[in-house]
């Protein structure tokens, strides 16, 4: 059993923006970044300013939309990091199928789990390692 260090977790993550778009070109415009619970814009640099500016002036012209607050929300996967059985070095858990230790070469299982050398791999079903970490099949 691996000696959890960090536990994988999830993150939630929100940004809420002010979009501008260019009426002639769909999806051209600009993005202002504001606070996702007043919806007020966020402090910009001098040259922000000026877009920003730049973007209300364009609306009165006619060749920009305003398009509002929008709403972006994803999530991201921070991965567990173990401390390896051979070393005690942290081995962060980042791939499903193979982690290795970069200090002394250990693979592990996405789960965590200590696998057999790499000289040992594929033995019971014919797959050589190339095979294996180039994800071919010995029918292949």
């Amino acid at each position: 059993m691996p000696t959890i260090i960090i536990p994988s977790r999830i993150e939630e993550c929100l940004e809420v923006t002010h979009n501008f778009e260019y009426v002639s070109e769909p999806g051209s415009g600009w993005s202002f970044p504001c606070n996702p619970e007043t919806g007020e814009l966020l402090p910009l640099q001098l040259a922000g300013q000026e877009s920003y500016a730049r973007a209300l002036q364009l609306i009165k012209d006619g060749t920009v939309l305003d398009l509002g607050l929008v709403r972006h929300e994803w999530t991201y996967r921070h991965p567990a990091v173990i401390a390896c059985d051979r070393c005690q070095k942290p081995v962060a858990l980042d791939d499903a199928f193979l982690s290795t230790c970069s200090n002394c070469g250990a693979d592990y299982s996405g789960s965590g789990q200590l696998l057999a050398p790499r000289s040992q791999w594929g033995e019971e079903t014919g797959e050589t390692l190339s095979d294996i970490l180039n994800g071919a099949g010995p029918d292949d």
